[in-house]
C-alpha cells in the first residue's frame, strides 16, 4: 500500500461552469486543509442554507461576487468585482487566518473576465487562485440549461 498522507479536511471541490467535481486518488477523496474551500465558499455562496441558524449578521455567509461577475464587463465593473471579492474574503484577515488578500480583475478578451486572488498566510508561501468567466458560456447555459 502506498504511503498516502491523510488529514482531516473538507473534500476539495473543483468548481467550473455548471459543475462541481471531486478527485479520488487510490480510493481516497482528495481533501483540502481548509483555505481553498473557504475561498470558494466565501466567493460563490450567494445565500447559504445555514444562514437560517445565524445568531447575528456577522455569522451570515453571503457573497455578491458571483452576481458582480455576471454583469456587463466595464472598467467600473472590474472595481465592483474586486470590491465584492475583497468583501467576501475579509473575514479571513479579520480572524487572522491570513495576513493580507489582494484581488485584481481584468478583461482578458471579448466578454472574458479573469480574477486573480493572492492570499498571504501568516506563515508559508503565497497562495494564488484564479477565477475566469466567459460570458458566452454563461449565456448559452441560460438559453439551453442542462436537463436532469
Amino acid at each position: 500500500m502506498k504511503n498516502i498522507p491523510r488529514f482531516q479536511g473538507d473534500i476539495n471541490k473543483h468548481i467550473s461552469d455548471g459543475a462541481s467535481t471531486i478527485q479520488i486518488r487510490d480510493g481516497i477523496t482528495v481533501r483540502d486543509m481548509g483555505i481553498e474551500n473557504a475561498v470558494k465558499y466565501s466567493l460563490f455562496v450567494t445565500d447559504w442554507f445555514a444562514n437560517h441558524f445565524a445568531v447575528d449578521s456577522e455569522q451570515v455567509l453571503k457573497s455578491r461576487f458571483e452576481t458582480e461577475c455576471s454583469k456587463s464587463l466595464t472598467l467600473h465593473q472590474l472595481l465592483n468585482i474586486e470590491s465584492a471579492a475583497s468583501e467576501a474574503l475579509k473575514w479571513m484577515v479579520d480572524n487572522g487566518s491570513v495576513s493580507k488578500i489582494e484581488v485584481k480583475a481584468s478583461i482578458t478578451g471579448t466578454n472574458t473576465l479573469y480574477v486573480i486572488i493572492n492570499i498571504y498566510p501568516p506563515e508559508g508561501d503565497l497562495l494564488s487562485y484564479g477565477v475566469s468567466r466567459n460570458a458566452g458560456n454563461w449565456i448559452m447555459q441560460v438559453l439551453a440549461p442542462a436537463e436532469g
